[in-house]
């Protein structure tokens, strides 16, 4: 879904409170950067106005690597997934680059037993994206 662009239908499988970040690691002030967090609602509001805003042009490329499960909470009904990424970008001219990779630290919910997405960290290992790279990864 967010391949295609269809950001408001991945959100319809998210829960409500759902915790949404992009981070790296910077060695050069030896602390996490956090690039993009958002709510539920304020990735509502970040899809509205995606349309306003000055993009990248081309198509991007999500590809999971190998998926792990990272961990159980019975008490709160929630399990934890990881997984590798790389995301490829195809410029309008055809050309497809690297444009990150990242491991994706997904929490998971049942809601009327359907599991939903209740929070993903980005953990990107890429540091320097370039201008107009302000959508979900």
């Amino acid at each position: 879904m967010l391949d295609a662009e269809n950001y408001f239908e991945w959100l319809a499988t998210c829960a409500d409170d759902l915790e949404y970040s992009i981070r790296a690691y910077s060695p050069e002030i030896r602390n996490e950067v956090t690039w993009l967090e958002k709510d539920y609602k304020g990735l509502e509001v970040l899809f509205k106005q995606l349309p306003m805003h000055e993009r990248y042009k081309g198509q991007f490329r999500r590809i999971l690597g190998w998926t792990g499960w990272a961990g159980h909470d019975p008490e709160n009904r929630i399990f934890a997934v990881e997984s590798s990424l790389c995301v490829y970008h195809t410029d309008l001219h055809g050309a497809s680059v690297l444009y990150c990779t990242a491991k994706y630290r997904d929490n998971f919910c049942l809601e009327s037993g359907v599991p939903v997405m209740c929070s993903r960290m980005v953990l990107m290992d890429t540091r320097r994206l370039p201008f107009g790279s302000h959508i979900p990864i």
